[in-house]
C-alpha cells in the first residue's frame, strides 16, 4: 500500500493509486493523513489483476481533465502498459470488484477545440510509452504547427487582379477573400482554381493579347496556369507580376528572369524584350538604318526585327522577324525590311514582291545563315548590293533586280586540283585543300590553308575588304581600303610549302599593287559579262569600280563602341573585366579611366597593343573567356 503509481485528486482527497488498489488520504498542510479505521481499496475482483497494472495514462472523468468527457460519478479510469483499461463503478460499495476492465479507450483520441468556424485540435494518444500527438486542422484541412506557428500564417505571396477579390498564398495554398475582410474565417478555397493546397504563388498580370486582368498561379509541380476573371484557365511558360504599360509595351516582372516587356507588332506577332540595367538589352543595331520615305522616322534593324524611332528616338512601332537582313528603299515599294523570307515594305508590313526588283525574294533566301548583313545599298533601279561578314571574314555580294542569283564577291580559292598542290601540299598535316587570306589582331595580312600553317602578305597594307577572281587564270585580287594587290596563287602555294610545324616564316611573298589598276577594273568598266573560265563570282558583277569602294567602308574588325551612349556593352565589358580580375571599379556603365586602364591589362594578357579600347575581335575574345 506504501508503492504509490499514480495520484488523483477529489477536492480535499487524494486518490492514490497503489498495486493494492485505489485508497483515499486526506490533504492537510503537513502530509498525506491515513484514517485506519476508514482505509478502503477500490480493486479488481481479483486483486492480482489491478496488481499487474502498471498506469500509462490515469484520469477522473469529471470534466475537469482537457479533452477527456465528464461522466456521472467522475469515475476513475486507468491505462495499463500492458494496453488493459480499468476503469471503477463510483456507485460500488465492494472494494474488490470496484474496477472492470472495459473495451473503450478514453485516452486514444480526443478532440480538444472544436470551433464553428472550422478550427479543429485534436490529440492521438493510442501508442502506449509514447507522448500524445497533437492534430491541427482548418476547414478539415490538415494544418502543421512547429515552433509555435502554424504554416498556415506563413505567407507567401498576394494578388488582386480582379475587383473584389484578394488572392492570398500561406504554407497552405491558395484562399480567396471578399477585398473587405481578410479574416481567416472568411477565407474560402476557389472553386474555380484547381489543387488549390498545391499553390506556391499568385500574381497579377495582364493578358498579352487585349489586356485583360488575369491572375497567375504558380504550383509546387512546376505548373503556371493564367485564370481570366470568368476562370478560364491557361498553361503559360512561367507567372509574370504586371508593372504597368505605356503605348506600346506591356511591363511585367519574374524572379527568375527578371523585367519583361511585351508589344504586339506591327506586322502581329508578340514581341517579348528583356530589361536590364535600364535598358532593352536588345537596344542594339545590327545594321545601318534607313530614314522612312515620306516621314522624319527612322526605322533601324535589330536583333528582334526592326524598331522605327521618331524625331524624338522615341519608339513609335516594332516589327518582328527572326531572319532579318537590314532595311533598304526600293524603287516602288519603298522603305522595306529585307528578311531570308522576303521583302515586307514599312508602311504595309506584309511580304511582297517588288515591282522594279522580282527577283530580289528569290535573291535573299540564298545568303547563307551564318552571315551578317551590315549594309544594304540600292544602285539605281537595277542593283542591290550587301556588304557584312561571314565566317571567313568580309562578305560582299550583288544581286540584279532581273537576275535571281546572289553574285559573291568575296571567295575562297580551292586549290586541291591543281598540280602544284598535289605535288607540294597533299601530304603535309592539316590540309584544308583551301587558300584564305585572314588578317591578323594586329593588322598583318596572312595567307593560311593549314591549322597552324600561314604566311605573312609582305608589302599589303590596310583593312581587308575581300578576295576576288582576277582576271589572269592563276591570280587572286586582294582588295583593302588603301589599294588593290594581284597574288600569284602558285607561288603562294609553293611558299607555304616551304613553312615548317612550328609557323616559322619565311620571307614574305610580295603582292604586287596595281598602280595604274587598268588590269583589275578596266573589264568592269567594258562589259558586263565575266571573262572566260572564270566563276560568276566577279568583280565586275558588283559594279563600277566607286560603287564597290563606297560600300566597303565597314572595317575588317571594327572598334567596339564604348562610349556613354553605349551603356549596356559598357556594363557587359566591366562586369568579364571584373570576373577576370583586371577591373576593380564599380559596374555603372561608365567608360572611365579604370575601365580603359582595365582594358589595357586584358590587351597586354593576350598580347595585343595596349590602346584601352577593344576591337570587335578582342571584344568578343574577351566574352568567350
Amino acid at each position: 500500500m506504501d508503492e504509490t503509481r499514480a495520484v488523483l485528486s477529489d477536492g480535499g482527497l487524494a486518490l492514490r493509486v497503489t498495486p493494492m488498489g485505489v485508497m483515499e488520504q486526506t490533504l492537510t498542510a503537513r502530509a498525506l493523513e491515513v484514517d485506519p479505521n476508514s482505509v478502503v481499496f477500490r480493486t479488481t475482483s481479483d486483486p492480482r489483476d489491478f496488481a499487474s497494472c502498471a498506469p500509462d495514462r490515469e484520469a477522473r472523468l469529471d470534466g475537469r481533465a482537457h479533452t477527456l468527457t465528464a461522466q456521472t460519478g467522475a469515475p476513475i479510469v486507468l491505462r495499463c502498459r500492458d494496453g488493459r483499461i480499468l476503469q471503477d463503478d463510483p456507485r460500488s460499495t465492494q472494494d474488490a470488484g470496484a474496477f472492470t476492465i472495459v473495451e473503450q479507450d478514453p485516452f486514444a483520441a480526443r478532440v480538444a477545440i472544436d470551433q464553428a468556424d472550422g478550427w479543429r485540435w485534436s490529440l492521438e494518444d493510442d501508442r502506449i510509452g509514447s507522448n500524445p500527438s497533437v492534430a491541427v486542422a482548418f476547414r478539415d484541412e490538415a494544418v502543421s504547427l512547429a515552433a509555435g506557428r502554424f504554416d498556415l500564417d506563413d505567407y507567401r505571396s498576394l494578388a488582386a487582379p480582379f475587383a473584389g477579390r484578394m488572392s492570398i498564398v500561406s504554407g497552405l495554398g491558395l484562399w480567396e477573400h471578399s477585398a473587405s475582410n481578410l479574416a481567416l474565417d472568411h477565407g474560402q478555397r476557389p472553386e474555380d482554381i484547381s489543387n488549390s493546397a498545391n499553390v506556391t504563388g499568385v500574381f497579377g498580370d495582364r493578358d498579352q493579347s487585349d489586356g485583360t486582368p488575369v491572375l497567375c498561379v504558380d504550383r509546387s509541380e512546376n505548373l503556371s496556369v493564367v485564370y481570366t476573371v470568368d476562370a478560364r484557365p491557361r498553361q503559360v511558360e512561367a507567372c509574370y507580376a504586371w508593372r504597368g504599360q505605356d503605348a506600346l509595351f506591356q511591363y511585367r516582372h519574374n524572379a527568375k528572369t527578371g523585367a519583361q516587356a511585351l508589344a504586339l507588332a506591327a506586322n502581329g506577332p508578340l514581341i517579348k524584350r528583356e530589361i536590364a540595367v535600364g535598358q532593352f538589352t536588345d537596344r542594339v543595331a545590327i545594321g545601318a538604318p534607313q530614314p522612312v520615305q515620306g516621314t522624319r522616322d527612322l526605322i533601324v534593324p535589330t536583333a528582334f526585327g526592326a524598331s522605327l524611332l521618331n524625331e524624338n528616338g522615341q519608339t513609335g512601332a516594332v516589327y518582328s522577324h527572326a531572319d532579318i537582313l537590314g532595311v533598304a528603299t526600293l524603287p516602288d515599294t519603298g522603305t522595306s525590311i529585307l528578311t531570308r523570307s522576303g521583302v515586307f515594305p514599312v508602311a504595309n508590313p506584309t511580304t511582297v514582291s517588288p515591282a522594279n526588283c522580282p527577283s530580289l525574294p528569290q535573291v535573299l533566301v540564298q545568303i547563307p545563315q551564318d552571315h551578317t548583313v551590315q549594309s544594304i545599298t540600292v544602285r539605281g533601279s537595277n542593283w542591290v548590293h550587301f556588304l557584312g561578314t561571314g565566317p571567313n571574314g568580309a562578305f560582299l555580294a550583288s544581286a540584279h533586280c532581273e537576275d535571281d542569283r546572289l553574285l559573291v564577291a568575296s571567295q575562297e580559292f580551292i586549290v586541291s586540283g591543281r598540280i602544284r598542290h598535289i605535288a607540294v601540299l597533299s601530304d603535309l598535316e592539316g590540309d584544308t585543300q583551301t587558300i584564305l587570306v585572314k588578317q591578323e589582331t594586329d593588322g598583318r595580312l596572312v595567307l593560311t590553308y593549314g591549322r597552324s600553317r600561314q604566311l605573312p602578305l609582305g608589302g599589303v597594307s590596310g583593312r581587308l575588304i575581300g578576295v576576288y577572281a582576277a582576271s589572269q587564270p592563276r591570280a587572286a585580287v586582294i582588295l583593302t581600303d588603301e589599294d588593290a594587290y594581284l597574288l600569284d596563287m602558285d607561288a603562294a602555294i609553293s611558299a607555304l610549302s616551304d613553312t615548317d610545324m612550328a609557323s616559322t616564316f619565311v620571307a614574305p611573298i610580295e603582292a604586287r599593287s596595281f598602280v595604274d589598276k587598268l588590269d583589275l577594273f578596266s573589264i568592269s568598266q567594258q562589259s558586263s559579262e565575266p571573262p572566260p573560265g572564270q566563276p560568276v563570282q566577279y568583280l565586275n558583277q558588283i559594279g563600277s569600280v566607286s560603287a564597290t569602294l563606297a560600300v566597303a567602308d565597314v572595317k575588317a574588325d571594327a572598334m567596339v563602341d564604348l562610349s556613354a551612349a553605349n551603356r549596356v556593352t559598357v556594363v557587359e565589358v566591366q562586369t568579364r573585366l571584373k570576373l577576370l580580375g583586371y577591373y576593380s571599379g564599380r559596374i555603372d556603365g561608365d567608360p572611365g579611366p579604370l575601365s580603359r586602364a582595365a582594358i589595357s591589362a586584358f590587351q597586354s594578357k593576350i598580347g595585343v597593343p595596349e590602346t584601352g579600347s577593344l576591337t570587335q575581335q578582342q571584344y568578343e575574345q574577351l566574352m568567350e573567356r
